[in-house]
């Protein structure tokens, strides 16, 4: 039976991850200076939509998780100058629908992309300024998104680590939420590309404690888990630093927001170019 340990997410984690960031990077440093971060909020900008609308059409969390995966990975191997993020999106939360078993109507992603209200007069052919790719070209950039995925479509999430590990803490139920929203959140950050899900899960349960002045009974139940502690201060601190790389995304005065808006311009510019006309 498969598991994560002898699963490609497994051997990404151990292998594909820190070279495929370099060949990713250098494919748009044309377009994107390599010592900024402009090219990661644009990216992180884009990520967003993708829970913005599998919210929206009430894609199950799951699918809406495994989408952000798929995602993150094609963008690890590839430049934004490969394929549209806007574009990206909802290819990523069709295939992950499928490979979930947990399918999304098509046209429907269509229509939310657009902007469009689903009880609105609908064509295939349709796009809009914000949008402006038909149908086909969402079915088509599934099958590139297939393709530069090597067809390695099964993601292990921390959602069943997490409730196992719940039970299991003896943590205040009304703490579960909002180690489940931590796990959530974790998508936006590259700890689910790097670290293993279990780690995720408890990383989400440790910070929840600390917050929530439980750290006293959690120490005592981490000291019987043999974790590494390392690990979960890693990945605790990447997970903070997104929360206030969030915050300055929507602080208008911040810098961080001054570098989104700068390379959002620039992808309206590729698009005006038609750089994606087709996939």
């Amino acid at each position: 039976m498969d598991n994560f340990w002898t699963s490609s997410q497994y051997k990404w984690l151990n292998h594909q991850y820190h070279s495929s960031k370099k060949i990713a990077q250098s494919n748009d440093e044309e377009i994107f200076p390599s010592d900024s971060n402009q090219k990661h909020y644009v990216l992180v900008h884009y990520l967003s939509d993708i829970r913005n609308v599998g919210t929206k059409i009430q894609a199950h969390q799951r699918v809406i998780a495994s989408a952000m995966i798929y995602y993150k990975r094609f963008y690890a191997l590839n430049g934004i100058l490969d394929c549209d993020p806007i574009l990206l999106v909802p290819a990523c939360l069709l295939l992950a629908s499928k490979i979930e078993e947990c399918p999304l109507n098509a046209k429907t992603l269509h229509q939310i992309s657009m902007g469009k209200e689903t009880t609105q007069s609908y064509d295939s052919k349709d796009f809009t300024p914000s949008f402006p790719y038909q149908l086909s070209q969402i079915l088509e950039c599934e099958l590139y998104l297939m393709e530069q995925l090597s067809f390695n479509l099964t993601v292990y999430h921390p959602y069943n680590s997490l409730i196992s590990f719940l039970k299991d803490s003896e943590m205040s139920e009304n703490l579960y939420q909002n180690s489940w929203n931590i796990v959530n959140d974790s998508y936006f950050c590259e700890v689910v590309l790097k670290y293993p899900p279990y780690l995720i899960a408890l990383t989400a349960i440790y910070m929840t404690c600390l917050m929530k002045d439980e750290k006293d009974k959690i120490r005592k139940w981490f000291d019987q888990l043999y974790v590494d502690m390392k690990q979960i201060g890693e990945i605790s601190e990447e997970i903070i630093n997104m929360y206030y790389m969030f915050r300055d995304m929507n602080d208008v005065n911040s810098n961080v927001n001054k570098q989104l808006i700068q390379g959002l311009e620039k992808v309206k510019e590729m698009r005006k170019n038609s750089y994606w006309t087709t996939v």
